[in-house]
């Protein structure tokens, strides 16, 4: 397809996905959807990545036979144009589709009862790397995220695990967001960049050579990198309402997310870092989430983000994290 084309269509790579019942949308509370029944709903589906490969095939020599690398693996053709780096980038992204339950009728005749897409659906949507995204908590509005190109902050990528909100939200995971940046000419990372893994070369995508938002030694796009890594969520049922990157639950390689609702009607989102020998964390809100959301407010944005640190009896403890305490 093209990548017009492919942003109207399900993504690569299926990672976290969750069911959203119609009836959802009106019910009073919302406790994680699971006793509501429903033969109509939303399926919200991460995508994770797709490779080069994926999109453009793979090197094939004279006689139409695999070119393979020194290891046996074939050869992953590369994006030649901005063209092609805009399909790579429209098979990323999450993917939010109606789907319904009922009998299916094929040449006249009725077939079976099963799920199908509902196309044309009003909810039916792409968000991918170019969708515009807001940002909330306190990396919201400063200069970590200003680039001198004054770009609108755009998109989500490397999608992997997922969450459903008490609320009715979709929370979606960025993990190895680093991968796709790149440089053009020689780069050195600073401390930052390295903990994170930017290279010159990311995985292999090679975005950065024809999109400066992913050219790591572009001054213009300089706190591009910063956009990435973090919590996004998205409402299902408002295809109006932008993608919000919610800081206040930290930027790591996200893996997946889990919240549980406390006794006293606070959340806690439990997640872990997909980084080898990395964290594990919890992000508390100070306040009931059905409060907040009553005064409009996301219980996302208003909270504290501990570490687990594991001890070797077999117990262990949440530390908090702040500015103020980095270590």
């Amino acid at each position: 397809p093209t990548a017009e084309e492919a942003e109207t269509q399900v993504g690569l790579g299926h990672d976290g996905m969750w069911f959203y019942p119609i009836d959802q949308a009106n019910a009073e509370s919302v406790p994680f959807g699971y006793t509501l029944s429903s033969t109509n709903g939303l399926l919200v589906v991460n995508h994770e990545y797709g490779t080069n490969g994926h999109v453009f095939g793979f090197e094939r020599d004279e006689n139409d036979e695999l070119i393979l690398s020194d290891s046996g693996e074939p050869i992953s053709k590369s994006p030649q144009s901005l063209d092609d780096v805009r399909l790579s980038q429209s098979i990323h992204g999450v993917t939010v589709a109606e789907i319904s339950y009922g009998t299916v009728f094929r040449g006249g005749f009725q077939f079976t009862r099963e799920w199908s897409l509902v196309r044309g659906s009003a909810f039916n949507r792409r968000i991918t790397v170019n969708t515009a995204v807001e940002f909330s908590g306190p990396v919201a509005g400063t200069e970590y995220l200003e680039n001198m190109a004054e770009n609108m902050p755009a998109g989500t990528v490397n999608n992997c695990g997922s969450g459903p909100t008490p609320w009715g939200t979709y929370i979606t995971c960025e993990e190895n967001f680093n991968g796709y940046f790149g440089a053009n000419s020689e780069f050195t990372p600073t401390e930052e960049q390295d903990r994170y893994g930017f290279s010159d070369s990311g995985f292999g995508y090679q975005w950065h050579v024809y999109d400066e938002r992913f050219d790591l030694n572009n001054e213009m796009y300089a706190n591009e990198h910063h956009r990435f890594g973090w919590c996004v969520e998205i409402d299902p049922f408002n295809p109006d309402a932008k993608p919000v990157k919610r800081t206040a639950m930290g930027r790591v390689k996200h893996e997946a997310v889990a919240i549980k609702e406390l006794t006293d009607g606070r959340i806690a989102a439990y997640m872990g870092d997909d980084q080898r020998f990395d964290y594990c964390y919890k992000y508390e809100s100070n306040n009931r989430w059905k409060q907040a959301i009553e005064d409009g407010e996301s219980p996302l944005d208003d909270g504290k983000l501990y570490v687990a640190k594991f001890n070797d009896d077999g117990t262990g403890e949440w530390i908090e994290l702040t500015i103020e305490n980095p270590a």
